[in-house]
């Protein structure tokens, strides 16, 4: 679906086309520029490769989950596929936010953060891979902007998916800015690096 319309951007738009993936977005932007070859440019908040360990450890809502989900969800099979489970339940959602106020909105959200999704998803996203490996992708130009106090997916995971990248690529930490980059001065940065610079 991203891939689609990806292609679909590109057919009606003859300027510039970046991509921007947030959180768990960050890989899914990745797969649709890599896959397309239809993106200038590529911004994500956040690149976690589900093989990698850490990052599953980092991921999951205790790390005790993140360790066992690959073998746990193994068993989402078959009808058990099907089960709706609350996101919260096997993700530290409490970590979206700083702000304590905006990560209950977001918990408390049935087309966000608390939002139900079947134990298939997931076991789906533990077992995927890129189809194009980080040290093939030659492009797009990828930046990413991770948030330098997220307390939910340190940056020190994303950048071990990022620096294998072969694209030119940019770290950009956005200061002072969680996981859901809304402080300052991390959001102004964000919102600079999402300026298209004037012709």
């Amino acid at each position: 679906m991203a891939r689609d319309l990806v292609l679909a951007e590109r057919a009606h738009h003859d300027g510039p086309l970046w991509l921007l993936g947030a959180s768990v977005g960050g890989m899914l932007a990745y797969e649709a520029a890599t896959r397309t070859g239809a993106v200038d440019r590529l911004i994500a908040t956040c690149l976690l490769d589900p093989r990698d360990a850490e990052a599953r450890v980092v991921a999951a809502r205790f790390p005790w989950m993140g360790r066992w989900s690959r073998q746990v969800l193994r068993l989402a099979a078959g009808p058990a596929a099907g089960v709706c489970v609350p996101l919260p339940w096997l993700t530290n959602m409490r970590a979206i936010a700083n702000d304590p106020a905006l990560t209950d909105l977001v918990v408390r959200d049935r087309r966000g953060g608390g939002n139900r999704m079947p134990l298939g998803f997931f076991r789906s996203f533990f077992e995927s891979a890129p189809a194009v490996e980080p040290e093939d992708a030659t492009h797009p130009p990828v930046m990413l902007a991770h948030p330098a106090d997220d307390r939910w997916t340190p940056a020190e995971v994303s950048l071990r998916f990022f620096d294998r990248i072969a694209a030119p690529k940019e770290y950009v930490p956005l200061e002072g800015a969680g996981h859901f980059p809304v402080e300052s001065p991390g959001a102004q940065r964000f919102a600079d690096l999402l300026t298209p610079p004037s012709p």
